[in-house]
């Protein structure tokens, strides 16, 4: 099975660094966007997950990522860092969503990490 993974990050480095952490996981990253606007855009041409950055600059945040992926019903992951965690999604009816899941960035390796998670997603739709 080939699956398609949309990467939404805003940092490069970052970005790359994913993208080669999956591949090694042998699930690869089929696009990255740079934007929110794009990966919105993006969403539905058929991806398996969305794994987005919550604060991806200016414009559409990993939320509005987050809210288009659940209308076209795929899963997704939505990384944020200890600072944007404390203030962004404070009463946003999205962290009610059944398929809504939150990462911390950088992941450590104790911990689940957005990987496991999708590929946990992909397999048997666990959350």
């Amino acid at each position: 099975m080939i699956v398609e993974i949309l990467l939404a990050e805003d940092y490069a480095d970052f970005a790359e660094v994913v993208t080669a952490a999956f591949e090694l996981r042998g699930l690869p990253i089929a696009k990255v966007a740079t934007t929110g606007s794009e990966a919105i855009a993006a969403i539905n041409l058929g991806f398996d997950a969305v794994i987005t950055d919550y604060d991806l600059g200016m414009g559409p945040t990993g939320a509005d990522v987050a809210r288009a992926a659940v209308v076209a019903g795929v899963p997704f992951v939505v990384l944020w860092s200890s600072v944007s965690r404390d203030y962004a999604l404070r009463g946003d009816p999205l962290m009610d969503e059944p398929t809504f899941h939150l990462m911390e960035k950088p992941w450590a390796g104790e911990r689940v990490d957005p990987i496991s998670k999708i590929a946990s997603l992909l397999t048997d739709g666990s959350s």
